[in-house]
């Protein structure tokens, strides 16, 4: 299980998520008596009523045999019929990775593989997709991959033209200008304007999207990709190049509200030397888009706001920004978190510390963007909980709930509870809910008959 709690998969606080790639490490010295605000807690096993379901294992036959995929980081997707997709880091035909969709018959999950990268030599077509997928009207499905499409290997975006074999066709091409000013390393989900509205893409309207590194001062960049008549290619334009006081590295994506702005977080960078990592807004004007920056993160003593946001923000009814902290809070292994957007008077609250009561029962290092569902928040933890004895007894992760009913936080599900972790450990990627509350998320190890391995696809019924 070396790829999986190597630097592909998990991190700890500071370390960076890919550091051969990004460099700068930080570390810190964190106090868990600092001031948060710390709520009851409810385990899952006083939760009968949350139900864990997987619906797919990755490489369920120990070794992966030739062709199946494994190692899934990025969230899913979920169409009207139900059906299901993803991406996986590794495996396929060529062992690059693959796209997948879980065909939904009604009653059980198909799976299938829509495409495995670098069928060629170089990949042109894309290498290493750890990104969530979007959807279009007509079927078709649209990502990035972290590597691949030229020879300075900077990544893609692409589509899946659906038909009964998908076609894949790349968008744009990164680290193709000079010095990788179109960016380099995109491992963030492509969004869009409507989809504020919940509404599928409609196919042609403006993608925006990040790439982690490249730009000016390769720090990362945010992105525009504009839809050319008659072309498979899009036409790339900058929205921003990050300078490391503004942030650097922004690697989960952007999140447009209703008038149309976006909003991200990057993983690092900030306003002072003791920052880490930031949240920004993009509000659209005459020349495009003016880029805020909303909050540094570790600006109060000892990180008690958080440190090192890991994942896409989540908007609430009330138009406040919902994300979580790898790092920091009172507990010093994460933080979920709130902004209410004002421009550069935004004002951060930590709504919850993890690992406070100095156990981790409840959850450690939060990752992957949080879902909202009438004011209740759902998240998830890469480690911590009580069921595995992995890692030195550092659990195997857990599914939380932050509502707005006593005891405001709970767990859900403790992963590992089922015999050899078949019901997968170390969730990642960024939950998804259904009309009738259930959550929806992937693993990066576990699964029934691959212990501690290579992940599953899990449905969670509260």
């Amino acid at each position: 299980m070396s790829h999986l709690f190597g630097q592909t998969a998990l991190r700890t606080p500071g370390s960076g998520k890919r550091q051969n790639l990004f460099g700068r490490i930080r570390t810190a010295t964190l106090a868990a008596t600092a001031a948060a605000t710390i709520l009851p807690l409810l385990s899952g096993s006083a939760l009968a009523a949350a139900r864990l379901r997987t619906l797919h294992t990755f490489c369920p036959n120990q070794a992966c045999a030739a062709g199946e995929a494994n190692v899934p980081l990025g969230g899913l997707a979920r169409d009207g019929s139900g059906n299901l997709y993803g991406t996986t880091e590794l495996g396929g035909a060529y062992n690059h990775g693959v796209v997948f969709e879980l065909v939904f018959t009604g009653r059980k999950y198909k799976y299938r593989i829509l495409h495995s990268f670098c069928a060629s030599s170089g990949c042109p077509d894309g290498d290493s997709p750890d990104a969530t997928l979007t959807l279009d009207v007509n079927g078709n499905v649209y990502g990035t991959t972290l590597h691949g499409g030229n020879a300075n290997n900077g990544g893609v975006a692409f589509e899946l033209v659906a038909s009964r074999r998908y076609r894949l066709q790349v968008l744009h091409a990164f680290c193709s200008l000079s010095g990788c000013a179109d960016g380099a390393s995109p491992q963030a989900p492509l969004s869009y304007a409507a989809e504020a509205t919940g509404a599928l893409y409609d196919g042609t309207s403006t993608l925006y999207g990040e790439a982690a590194a490249g730009g000016d001062t390769s720090n990362g960049i945010a992105f525009q990709l504009t839809y050319i008549a008659g072309k498979p290619q899009r036409k790339w334009g900058l929205l921003h190049s990050f300078t490391g006081a503004d942030g650097e590295n922004p690697w989960y994506g952007l999140t447009p509200d209703a008038n149309g702005n976006l909003y991200g977080v990057a993983a690092f960078g900030g306003a002072s030397a003791d920052s880490a990592g930031t949240a920004f807004e993009f509000s659209p004007n005459a020349k495009g888009f003016k880029f805020t920056l909303l909050y540094s993160f570790g600006s109060q003593a000892n990180d008690a706001d958080g440190f090192e946001p890991n994942g896409a923000l989540a908007i609430d009814g009330q138009g406040r920004l919902v994300g979580v902290t790898f790092g920091g809070g009172a507990g010093g292994q994460g933080a979920l978190y709130r902004i209410v957007p004002n421009g550069t008077n935004s004002q951060e609250s930590v709504l919850y510390s993890f690992c406070a009561n100095g156990t981790c029962t409840d959850g450690q290092w939060p990752s992957g963007g949080v879902a909202i569902s009438g004011g209740t928040i759902f998240g998830t933890a890469q480690r911590g909980g009580t069921a595995c004895t992995e890692f030195g007894g550092g659990g195997c992760g857990t599914l939380f709930e932050f509502g707005k009913k006593y005891p405001y936080f709970r767990v859900l599900h403790d992963f590992c509870t089922a015999t050899q972790c078949a019901d997968g450990s170390a969730p990642a990627g960024t939950l998804i809910l259904d009309s009738a509350g259930n959550v929806y998320g992937v693993t990066a190890g576990g699964g029934s008959g691959n212990p501690y391995n290579e992940g599953t696809v899990y449905k969670l019924i509260p």
